[in-house]
């Protein structure tokens, strides 16, 4: 996946396919030739297990939920928009997602998951197009690690 994804900048042909194919979807940062979503969800899962093999389930849980949530019902009913294409409804469904991951994986600890449910919300929303998935992914796990080891 991150051959075929920095392969379009570097072979004409190809990104010529992939855009006919995929460019609908793409955002903008990523029709300029940065890596996609897609494939930045494939490199935090590879950091993830080498990093803290202990919270990759919930940190992948978070970021495949609750960001694909908080862009479809970001763009759907915006609210407000925060910054760029960032919109109160994204970040708070962000959070919402984050809190009941978090809760279910740490029941009894209400501190925990609300504290880092506001957290990955504030990254998320912080976090540059480009990298989002990375920072949204790392985060949680790297939350966890500090508070817990």
């Amino acid at each position: 996946m991150v051959l075929l994804d920095w392969g379009r900048s570097k072979y004409a042909p190809w990104e010529h396919m992939f855009r006919r194919w995929f460019g609908w979807m793409l955002k903008e940062s990523e029709a300029r030739g940065q890596f996609t979503g897609a494939t930045w969800l494939v490199i935090v899962a590879g950091l993830l297990i080498w990093l803290f093999p202990s919270y990759y389930l919930p940190a992948m849980m978070i970021l495949t939920f609750g960001d694909s949530l908080a862009a479809l019902l970001g763009r759907w009913l915006p609210l407000l928009h925060l910054k760029g294409r960032k919109s109160l409804m994204g970040s708070l469904t962000m959070g919402v997602i984050s809190a009941l991951v978090l809760g279910w994986f740490y029941r009894g600890e209400p501190a925990l998951y609300l504290s880092g449910a506001g957290l990955i919300a504030m990254v998320e929303l912080m976090a540059p197009d480009s990298t989002e998935n990375l920072w949204v992914g790392l985060s949680p796990a790297l939350f966890l690690w500090l508070i817990r080891g």
